[in-house]
């Protein structure tokens, strides 16, 4: 009876070892920890690319998970919210991790809208995911992006690293110029773009897109008293402007004095209309053909 005791008692603890064991080995399959990984999306005339996702800009999130196997399409209504709008910063370690950190588990699907900076305050919901209201390019940050959105992720390890593809949200506006005025020397003093908007609402889905509101005015791409020296070459004039994608169509102006032999032999303001459409995302170069009876104007449109 005392042997048969003996192994009983030896059973147990066996059974309660191996139960501590599997409670172990599944614990860490239950509690996985979101951590992201940023990045920026580049796209070109040749190829589509990703550059590094800056260390210091933290950004939002909303998120959501359904049951794995259970799409997002017809079944969002029963999605649990996991963050709403949610800071994401880096931590010591260099993992970009929600503020808020929530063990969310497996066998989930996750369902995901980001957005940058989060300083933005952007508004964020899965109708019109990631919102820029009332946004004014003077006083507002320059950095404005908005993520792939991520539906039916499948949640199934622990420390879950999801990558995020972020795309700019505001487009940028360059200008290029050269002369074809013969035996005369030309420079560009000024660079007026007239008939722009500086303040819009952006709207991610289903189609990114900014609608303009305020007063139609103007800038200055480039000012300078004794002018950018222009030959048959291209060079640039003035820096790369951040704008508002939208389109217009726009009064340009441009100031060039002529010297022949040394000596200034004009000094001209020319101005011409022309339609302007700058893209979500987009890089549009302006290419100036100068000469003293004008200038023609071209478009090389380029995705950032």
């Amino acid at each position: 009876m005392r042997k048969l005791f003996r192994y009983l008692l030896l059973a147990a603890g066996i059974a309660t070892l191996g139960g501590c064991w599997k409670n172990e080995n599944t614990g860490s399959e239950l509690d996985p920890s979101l951590k992201f990984s940023p990045v920026v999306h580049i796209l070109t005339r040749a190829s589509s690319d990703y550059t590094t996702y800056p260390d210091d800009v933290p950004f939002g999130i909303l998120a959501a998970t359904l049951p794995r196997g259970t799409s997002w399409s017809g079944n969002s209504s029963s999605a649990t919210t996991q963050y709403d709008n949610s800071k994401v910063t880096q931590d010591s370690d260099g993992e970009w991790v929600p503020s808020d950190p929530d063990k969310i588990g497996t066998k989930k699907n996750l369902n995901l809208l980001a957005y940058a900076p989060y300083s933005a305050s952007a508004t964020i919901d899965w109708d019109k995911g990631v919102q820029f209201k009332d946004y004014d390019i003077e006083s507002g940050d320059t950095l404005l992006m908005y993520a792939e959105p991520i539906y039916d992720y499948s949640l199934t390890k622990n420390s879950e690293d999801v990558d995020i593809k972020f795309t700019k949200a505001l487009a940028k506006v360059d200008f290029f110029a050269y002369s074809t005025s013969g035996d005369q020397v030309a420079y560009i003093r000024r660079i007026i773009v007239k008939g722009l908007r500086t303040q819009g609402s952006f709207t991610q889905l289903p189609v990114a897109t900014w609608e303009m509101s305020g007063s139609a005015t103007s800038y200055e791409h480039y000012r300078n008293s004794v002018g950018k020296r222009l030959d048959g070459s291209l060079v640039q004039v003035g820096d790369t402007k951040t704008v508002i994608p939208q389109k217009f169509t726009a009064e340009i102006t441009v100031d060039c004095d002529f010297y022949e032999n040394g000596e200034k032999v004009s000094s001209v303001t020319m101005t011409k209309e022309t339609d302007m459409n700058w893209g979500v995302c987009k890089r549009c170069v302006y290419i100036l053909n100068v000469s003293s009876s004008g200038f023609e104007i071209f478009l090389n449109s380029e995705l950032l």
